[in-house]
């Protein structure tokens, strides 16, 4: 994702959609299916704060708000970062426009005319960010640790599922998501947050063979984790250890999704 979209981290074009380019036609169909699964969740950003350090890293794109009807940007636009235009101000803990000497050459005329737009009303900032352009009488709840490290915590959290523990599901069958579909047949309580578009829209997903097999395995847990092999095939599996740091105890959700080494990779 980082190298293919060519973004600093890869998580912001995860979070921000505004960030995506345009990719060939091969890396767009290996990425559309994930990314479009994910747009589907709401984003409101407007009650975390963020580190600056990891607001400096965000695209500049992620945090202005126009309609391209109205105003146009120059190519250079979608290759600048928030620290092109604003610097952190560590007595105010505020930020604030950069000085015009400390401005790149190249990203002058850009930046122009985004206040100008700013100031004629044609350009917003989001308010994840603009609160944090407040002092802190005004806006007291954007103090946040000064971390050297990037952390996208904040902007994860934002994103969470409203749906019940993933335990909750042990026992759901197929035939009890068919049902939820279906408008006649009110859903179960632990599953009422389900809607019948939400799932229409899911199983219309061009997913390929491979990809639903996992998904379905992972669903009714029978990803082929260590841990699952060990209990079941002791003499040819012998440890439940996690094969890729070889520290923690394996599961589904460590074999598929938050291994460190696997996300390093």
């Amino acid at each position: 994702m980082q190298n293919s979209y060519k973004a600093e981290r890869y998580q912001i074009p995860f979070l921000f959609p505004e960030s995506r380019p345009r990719l060939s036609i091969r890396l767009h169909y290996m990425y559309s299916q994930l990314v479009k699964s994910l747009d589907r969740i709401s984003r409101d950003f407007s009650q975390m704060a963020l580190a600056h350090q990891t607001h400096l890293s965000l695209p500049v794109r992620s945090i202005f708000v126009t309609s391209e009807n109205l105003f146009k940007f120059s190519s250079i636009y979608n290759q600048m970062a928030v620290r092109d235009v604003f610097q952190f101000n560590p007595q105010l803990w505020i930020f604030q426009r950069k000085r015009q000497k400390d401005i790149a050459l190249h990203h002058r005329r850009t930046i122009n005319k985004i206040f100008h737009g700013i100031h004629a009303g044609r350009v917003h900032i989001n308010y994840f960010f603009g609160k944090h352009c407040l002092p802190q009488a005004t806006n007291p709840d954007t103090t946040v640790t000064n971390l050297p490290q990037l952390r996208f915590n904040p902007l994860i959290n934002c994103l969470q599922s409203r749906l019940p523990p993933p335990k909750t599901f042990r026992n759901a069958t197929t035939k009890t998501f068919r049902k939820i579909v279906n408008q006649l047949n009110p859903p179960p309580c632990f599953l009422a947050a389900t809607q019948k578009q939400f799932w229409l829209d899911f199983w219309s997903l061009g997913l390929m063979a491979i990809q639903r097999n996992i998904m379905f395995r992972f669903i009714h847990k029978r990803i082929s984790h260590k841990f699952l092999l060990h209990r079941l095939l002791p003499a040819k599996c012998t440890t439940s250890i996690c094969s890729f740091c070889n520290v923690v105890v394996d599961s589904a959700d460590r074999f598929i999704f938050t291994c460190p080494p696997k996300l390093a990779v």
